[in-house]
């Protein structure tokens, strides 16, 4: 398995680096408009067309990956969102302002994991909360199946005489 996973990286890095390479070598034009000088100008639109849904579809994975990863940590969301402003202020303190990049890296870090343990509070609670409502449906169902007399298997027993 370790194979796999190891030449999936190499055979990305293959393909990234020679589509780099090759993008340069043409003044940095894109994929498409290589296809266009060298193949055909209709396949210029093609070209477009299958990189703009190759990204399209990414786009979608990312997303699904991170509504995923919220749904099941929510306490996650407010420090992922408060990463950009933290980050923008850094970046003005220490380049315009001239600040010491250490100190206030060390400030920021510590921002972070602030705004990270106050929704511990939050989630702990969340959490409870979870899995006393999933007790509850675990009830309910265990008395559906009391109230209609529902074999384990999936089939209706008999009403008793």
């Amino acid at each position: 398995m370790i194979w796999i996973f190891v030449g999936s990286i190499m055979m990305g890095a293959v393909h990234d680096f020679g589509a780099l390479i090759l993008s340069m070598r043409n003044q940095g034009k894109s994929v498409s408009e290589i296809t266009a000088k060298y193949i055909n100008p209709r396949t210029k639109l093609f070209f477009f067309v299958v990189v703009f849904l190759d990204l399209l579809i990414i786009t979608a994975i990312f997303g699904l990956v991170i509504a995923v990863i919220f749904n099941m940590f929510p306490a996650s969301v407010l420090p992922v969102w408060l990463e950009v402003p933290i980050a923008m202020v850094l970046g003005v303190i220490i380049y315009k302002r001239g600040g010491n990049a250490l100190t206030w890296s060390l400030i920021a870090l510590a921002a972070m994991y602030v705004t990270r343990g106050h929704r511990r509070v939050h989630a702990d609670q969340d959490a409870r909360h979870r899995r006393h409502a999933a007790d509850r449906n675990m009830d309910r169902a265990a008395a559906d199946l009391r109230i209609h007399r529902v074999h384990p298997a999936g089939y209706r027993a008999a009403p008793a005489a």
